[in-house]
């Protein structure tokens, strides 16, 4: 990230005036429009965008944590009169400020992270009509390269754009699908034809990296765990389900090799801010293990899996709401369960009784950490305090392969 983008981002966050724009972009010799354009791939808001929604945020911290007048919270924050902060909530809430004051919700923008290791392009992409191949495999580590190694092998001389994903697992074989532009003569040898897509037009979220797995790895996880909950944007894929709505990656092809990729991330426009609640539960039980080092999450669930299934089986049956918490390089997890149990010295129970908790609300998984800061940071704004670790439930009533996340911190009972 350039200098100029983490000074522009600390002076939005800090509540500076735009001209800071026109200084910003003659010091690093730039203009004014390249530097809006790098702050909109970067964080995925035009820079007038984020600092009203960054104002509005704070504006809401206040009217909900303190007794002070609007036109005072108004002026602090940056808007120009009382009115023009009640017409900025009516039009992005929907509500007075009187209504939200009033209301069990909270809406939160989380501060920018001037640390962001991936430039982010937001575009409107064609994506050409083409052919899907399957490629099978028991292992999973470098099927991606194995699939696109064995095509390029076949076809020496393709030209075409080459996309891949991970398809649906079989058994105990694991799939990776190849989409090749549509074309005559493919020698398709080793791989199963999985039909013919059509071509179309939207809007991704997109970012290149070379081709090594645990830089695609991060990648993914900056770019669906870090840019975009904080970001203008929701993942498509979330909203409607099919072939158009899902991520993936384009090869960059040299003979028989692929160096680079492109990562795209279907995107759609948020319709709010973050939402955050407070609620107090009158009793929460998670029977949980812990473990640290390698797969350490694996080894945990295992145990708490294995447990259950042994002595409680219909509990595992009827499980919906799973546990997860980090401390540092130690992994919890367990499952939500209705009564306290005996259980083993592996196993311990967490219990929740008339506990008041800041809920935050993810579309999908959200990456842990990341997540927890920004609860950390909204609880910090809107003057409660924590009276305990943040931890996730994964909620799978839904759906097991899309499971939704939810955020919880104890907060001193209010």
């Amino acid at each position: 990230m350039t200098p100029n983008l983490k000074t522009l981002i600390t002076a939005i966050n800090s509540l500076e005036e735009r001209q800071n724009l026109g200084t910003l972009a003659k010091s690093n010799y730039t203009s004014i429009m390249q530097l809006e354009r790098d702050f909109y791939n970067v964080t995925g808001y035009s820079v007038n965008e984020y600092t009203r929604r960054f104002r509005l945020s704070n504006a809401l911290c206040l009217i909900k944590s303190t007794d002070k007048l609007l036109a005072d919270i108004a002026y602090t924050c940056g808007f120009s009169s009382q009115q023009a902060l009640c017409r900025e909530i009516k039009t992005i809430l929907g509500t007075t400020a009187t209504e939200y004051k009033e209301s069990s919700d909270y809406y939160f923008l989380s501060s920018l992270n001037d640390v962001i290791p991936y430039q982010v392009e937001v575009s409107k992409v064609s994506i050409p009509a083409t052919i899907c191949l399957r490629f099978f495999s028991h292992v999973r580590r470098g099927i991606e390269n194995k699939a696109i190694s064995l095509f390029l092998d076949h076809n020496p001389n393709c030209n075409k754009r080459i996309f891949g994903r991970n398809g649906k697992q079989q058994g105990n074989i694991l799939c990776y699908e190849l989409y090749v532009e549509e074309t005559n003569n493919l020698n398709t040898d080793g791989f199963e034809l999985g039909g013919k897509h059509p071509g179309y037009d939207d809007i991704f979220a997109q970012t290149r990296v070379k081709n090594i797995e645990a830089e695609i790895n991060s990648a993914w996880d900056y770019l669906y765990s870090t840019w975009l909950p904080v970001s203008m944007f929701d993942y498509k894929g979330q909203q409607v389900m099919g072939f158009e709505s899902k991520y993936f990656e384009e090869y960059y092809c040299n003979n028989t090799r692929s160096q680079r990729l492109k990562l795209y991330l279907p995107i759609t426009r948020k319709k709010e801010l973050m939402r955050i609640s407070i609620e107090k539960i009158p009793l929460l039980y998670f029977l949980v293990s812990s473990n640290s080092g390698y797969n350490a999450e694996k080894k945990a669930s295992r145990v708490v899996l294995e447990y259950l299934s042994e002595n409680y089986p219909y509990i595992i049956k009827n499980s919906k709401e799973f546990f997860f918490q980090q401390k540092e390089d130690c992994i919890t997890c367990g499952v939500k369960i209705n009564t306290d149990l005996n259980k083993d010295g592996a196993l311990h129970m967490i219990k929740y009784v008339n506990q008041s908790f800041a809920v935050l609300c993810l579309n999908g998984i959200g990456m842990y950490k990341h997540s927890a800061e920004i609860l950390i940071d909204w609880i910090t704004k809107n003057n409660f305090k924590a009276s305990g670790e943040p931890f996730a439930i994964y909620d799978t009533a839904k759906s097991y392969e899309n499971p939704q996340m939810k955020l919880y911190c104890p907060i001193e009972n209010c």
